[in-house]
């Protein structure tokens, strides 16, 4: 007896890392290009999340322990959210300019 032959190869590791990928060939230059950007971006968000565990973790984990503290949990969930503003407030900036229209502004800079 011969055991079974293995199932085709599935590039599915983990949770979501590439169950959006085609099941069939791509149907040409254009299917390409939007499959490696979509790629792309989830790359990117990985990254900013990655950026964001160590910055925050770095900032209000003194001492890991078995469970976090009330200001711990605080200052954790105050970085995460000024991350996240900062980050969209970028964003947007750059897709502002990728338009065209990132002068000079005055929506942001400045004391007051």
């Amino acid at each position: 007896t011969t055991p079974p032959p293995p199932p085709p190869l599935a590039m599915s590791w983990n949770s979501d890392s590439f169950s959006d990928a085609p099941s069939q060939s791509l149907g040409g230059p254009d299917d390409l290009r939007a499959f490696i950007e979509q790629e792309n971006q989830k790359a990117a968000v990985q990254a900013a999340v990655a950026r964001l565990t160590e910055t925050c973790w770095d900032k209000c984990i003194g001492k890991p322990g078995s469970s976090l503290s009330s200001w711990e949990e605080s200052c954790l969930k105050n970085c995460a959210l000024r991350f996240l503003d900062a980050s969209m407030f970028i964003m947007g900036r750059m897709n502002q300019q990728a338009r065209g229209g990132g002068g000079g502004g005055g929506d942001g800079g400045g004391g007051g």
